[in-house]
């Protein structure tokens, strides 16, 4: 079958064919550029591996996450409609983010996220097992899992930075007063 729809900057795409056959790239470029919402990076690691999950704040078609083939490696994904993803979109307004980790084998394990072009006032990684709220703005948040833990332990929720001026609060002071 031909594929005639544009695949854009950034994006990628996966073939799998089951016998021989011919593949031909087009190479029409076009100057369209959207608006960057930013992106979020999800890290989990213990001390000997790592796994990431990624969020965009664009518009985009998912990546599904795959297993690794080293069972020992700890996972993360974002489970959206019932398919994991390692790379996920979502509107730029959203507020909160469940996200999945699979720990494989018990230990110690350190979650990070990092925002890529986007600011958020805080972002609260909250963990359903122990109740432990982590603005992980200031700090990652450090914990012992197994592999018999619940995989949608954590929620992650973001606030964005207000420039709404009636939200701030200001003093004013005369010599009168």
């Amino acid at each position: 079958s031909e594929l005639t729809e544009e695949i854009a900057v950034g994006e990628g795409f996966l073939v799998q064919a089951n016998e021989e056959a011919s593949f031909a790239i087009n190479k029409t470029a076009t100057e369209t550029r959207s608006a960057d919402n930013g992106s979020l990076q999800i890290n989990v690691a213990n001390a000997k591996h790592s796994d990431v999950a990624y969020v965009s704040f664009n518009e985009g078609v998912g990546l599904n996450k795959i297993s690794h083939q080293n069972t020992n490696i700890p996972m993360v994904y974002v489970p959206v409609e019932g398919e994991n993803y390692s790379i996920a979109y979502m509107n730029a307004n959203v507020e909160e983010i469940p996200f999945a980790f699979e720990a494989k084998t018990m230990g110690s394990y350190k979650i990070s996220v990092e925002a890529q072009n986007c600011e958020f006032s805080t972002m609260t990684l909250i963990d359903r097992f122990t109740g432990i709220e982590t603005n992980l703005l200031f700090e990652d948040y450090s914990f012992i899992a197994k592999s018999s833990d619940n995989s949608d332990r954590f929620i992650l929720r973001l606030s964005r930075a207000t420039t709404n001026l009636e939200e701030e609060h200001f003093a004013y002071i005369t010599n009168n007063a």
